[in-house]
């Protein structure tokens, strides 16, 4: 597999390789920390009631149709390795994991839907003619990773009709969906897609939009049933006391003040400040509606960047992009700033 955040083998002064989101860690959250370690002399409740609950009361849902867990990608093997599917179609330009995740079954045959430049890397209603019904599986991303574009809620609605009727189920990862533009507008309310599509799994991240990647949270809905089977590959205690801790606090964040929309429009600021920066430099990057930048540039960046301690994501493996695509971070105006500066450096060597 290859991610970002690797500064275990590199030496990183700046890391634009990881997304999340932009705003400092709130106080709450550091003393959820405290409190979580203060609690680590006991065993975690193996069915999470307590945090069940609270997940359950923010997203309108009953407690049993949402399971927490070791971070997204956690949740992501479980509902795969609980789907076994046969037949799954991914959609490319897309998040790495997933082939991680089918590879796992050592079985099951991927159909690759390809999004293309001139579209943007935006889905559309072309992918509606790829929703076969003999597909076991469809995997979605909104918005889209590396792409960083949130699928049209009313395509969204089309794909879900669709394969509903077909009875395939579909794997919905909103890692990044509290930090984009659509969330802004709560064009997709989980209780109420739960509640319409019997077929449907939709995961959260809440380690990038809590912005602590080293403790691993995350969060899956679905009907009872489908969280029961997917319970049955998790381990016993997947959440550590650290992690209910913050997801509880955290809790309170996300549906009780304005962090979220805080973290949107400084998202919004600073990505357009960015792709501005981006095409002075040369480079085309492409429209994005979350916290990240995906972008073609007419050299090489990756390592020479590395050189200076500045980390980003290359993306010539990723399924239909190749050599000169990368993704950056979009964070704060004084990390951005320098990120740029390296940039206009490297570009002007050559």
């Amino acid at each position: 597999m290859h991610h970002g955040g690797d500064i275990y083998r590199n030496s990183i002064q700046l890391d634009f390789s990881v997304n999340l989101n932009p705003l400092p860690v709130p106080q709450t959250l550091r003393d959820a920390m405290r409190s979580g370690c203060e609690a680590g002399g006991v065993y975690p409740d193996p069915e999470q009631e307590r945090l069940r609950a609270v997940l359950a009361e923010g997203m309108g849902v009953d407690p049993a149709c949402v399971i927490a867990g070791n971070g997204a990608s956690e949740l992501i093997l479980a509902a795969v390795r609980a789907v076994h599917p046969e037949r799954t179609l991914l959609i490319e330009p897309g998040f790495t994991g997933y082939r991680h995740a089918l590879h796992s079954l050592r079985s099951g045959a991927v159909t690759e839907y390809r999004m293309t430049a001139e579209e943007g890397f935006t889905l559309t209603e072309r992918v509606l003619d790829a929703l076969t019904p003999e597909l076991d599986l469809v995997i979605l991303c909104d918005p889209g990773n590396p792409t960083g574009r949130n699928i049209d809620p009313l395509l969204l609605r089309r794909i879900l009709d669709r394969t509903e009727t077909h009875r395939t189920m579909v794997l919905l990862d909103h890692s990044f969906y509290l930090l984009s533009a659509a969330g802004q507008s709560c064009g997709t309310d989980p209780g109420q897609l739960i509640g319409s599509y019997a077929h449907l799994i939709m995961i959260q991240s809440w380690t990038k939009v809590l912005g602590l990647p080293g403790i691993r949270m995350g969060c899956a809905l679905s009907r009872p049933e489908t969280i029961a089977g997917l319970r049955d590959q998790l381990p016993e205690w997947n959440v550590s006391a650290v992690a209910e801790h913050v997801m509880i606090a955290g809790a309170a964040l996300l549906w009780g003040s304005t962090f979220c929309a805080e973290a949107r429009k400084v998202a919004a600021e600073e990505s357009a400040y960015m792709l501005e920066q981006l095409e002075a430099l040369g480079c085309r990057p492409y429209p994005t509606d979350t916290v990240y930048i995906l972008f073609q540039a007419p050299r090489e960046l990756y390592g020479p960047l590395l050189e200076r301690g500045i980390l980003i994501r290359d993306c010539r493996e990723i399924p239909g992009l190749g050599p000169g695509y990368y993704r950056i971070a979009v964070r704060d105006r004084a990390a951005n700033r320098v990120l740029i500066r390296h940039l206009q450096e490297v570009m002007h060597e050559h």
